[in-house]
């Protein structure tokens, strides 16, 4: 059941994170700032902030709410950015990561079920078979 609950999440997400990928427009921004801060189970965490320009106008701070290694201030990337929503933006990577890993250990899990209901399945039969054979008590 969790397995199929995992794969289930992993499917919408990557069919989420498609459909934002083809409605998306790609642009060059920079990122202006990166906070460091501790969440709440003391882990170290980062807010990424960029500056794009797009239809004209300029969009400055606006949160990514993605972070990787290979960011620093200043780095110019490439961003997806939603047109109806100009603030939802994404490098669109972290989105089919996330998407696949569920996908993932949704399959996993699927296949473990699959493997246990067939050997209950085989070990039934031979017990019922053994049993109308009488070579095994009750």
């Amino acid at each position: 059941m969790v397995g199929f609950i995992f794969f289930i999440v992993g499917i919408i997400l990557l069919v989420s994170s498609i459909r934002f990928q083809e409605e998306a427009v790609e642009v060059s921004a920079e990122i202006t700032q990166i906070e460091s801060y501790r969440d709440i189970d003391g882990d170290i965490s980062h807010r990424v902030y960029v500056t794009y320009s797009y239809g004209g106008k300029t969009y400055e701070n606006v949160n990514l709410q993605e972070y990787s290694s290979g960011m620093y201030e200043g780095k110019e990337i490439t961003l997806l950015v939603q047109p109806d929503d100009l603030y939802n933006v994404s490098t669109g990577l972290i989105n089919i990561l996330i998407g696949g890993i569920f996908v993932g250990i949704g399959f996993i899990f699927l296949l473990i079920c699959i493997i246990a209901l067939i050997l209950f399945a085989r070990r039934n039969r031979k017990k019922k078979r053994l049993l109308e054979a009488g070579q095994l008590q009750k």
